[in-house]
């Protein structure tokens, strides 16, 4: 991944993506209209708790820094993520109104159609 190409310690690396659970719950909470119970937060927060405790733990090598920048990727890496997951939410809900079910590579589709008309705009 690029944070870790940008100086990102492993153990953050692996606690930030461990705990992508809780961003993409944000997103589909806020973006999406889902709603979860305690039970799913008390998970979530479990999971992230335990990976915090054993990533962040002492080691016996020496100690790694994590840079701003890749500290920087890691977080618009979250973010990203959590967007992404409400957005699709909130479209499986709008196209099941019209009676649409999307396919699993139609998401995949749209995005890679989308990524490509953004890279040749972008080298005009």
């Amino acid at each position: 991944s690029l944070s870790l190409a940008r100086g990102l310690s492993f153990p953050v690396a692996t606690l930030a993506k461990s705990g992508k659970m809780a961003p993409v719950m944000a997103g589909q909470l806020l973006l999406g209209g889902a709603t979860y119970s305690t039970r799913e937060y008390l998970q979530v927060a479990a999971i992230i708790g335990g990976t915090a405790i054993l990533s962040m733990g002492k080691k016996k090598g020496g100690t790694s820094t994590s840079s701003p920048l890749g500290v920087m990727f890691i977080l618009l890496s979250l973010f990203m993520d959590g967007v992404t997951a409400g957005v699709q939410k909130r479209l499986k809900a709008d196209l099941g109104r019209v009676g649409v079910k999307p396919k699993p590579y139609d998401f995949m589709l749209w995005t890679v159609s989308t990524h490509n008309c953004i890279i040749l705009l972008a080298s005009v």
